[in-house]
């Protein structure tokens, strides 16, 4: 699977439920997350020159369930962080903990959805491990 860094990339969810004004009513948004705004924590690890992400790694905010202020329904939160936390490539470490790659799975918004990543950062950097 490709690497993820701070370049560029997505990582998306669905359905990231919250609750809409004026009456409150739980809607679905998507829910996307850019790994450019991550907070990298392996910063010494360059993949073609953008910052290694592994799994500390936290995107502060996520977009897409603006719409949805009365908060996410099991999070009670609107634009909250992400992470990526399954998934990993578990024998890989960067910084002493896992490397984030290509479809990690991890929760969006706190708790309120999961989320995937789904376009890399790196198209030169490849995990084949486990």
């Amino acid at each position: 699977m490709l690497g993820s860094t701070q370049l560029m990339g997505l990582d998306l969810a669905f359905p990231d439920v919250c609750l809409t004004p004026p009456v409150l009513l739980p809607i679905p948004y998507p829910d996307m997350g850019l790994p450019m705004m991550a907070i990298p924590i392996a910063v010494t690890i360059l993949f073609t020159g953008g910052f290694a992400h592994n799994m500390m790694t936290t995107t502060p905010i996520t977009l897409g369930d603006f719409p949805g202020v009365g908060t996410g329904v099991l999070s009670h939160t609107v634009v909250a962080p992400s992470r990526r936390l399954i998934l990993n490539s578990y024998t890989t470490f960067l910084f002493g903990t896992p490397a984030n790659r290509l479809c990690c799975i991890g929760p969006q918004n706190w708790i309120n959805t999961i989320g995937f990543s789904l376009i890399p950062g790196t198209l030169a950097v490849l995990f084949l491990a486990p």
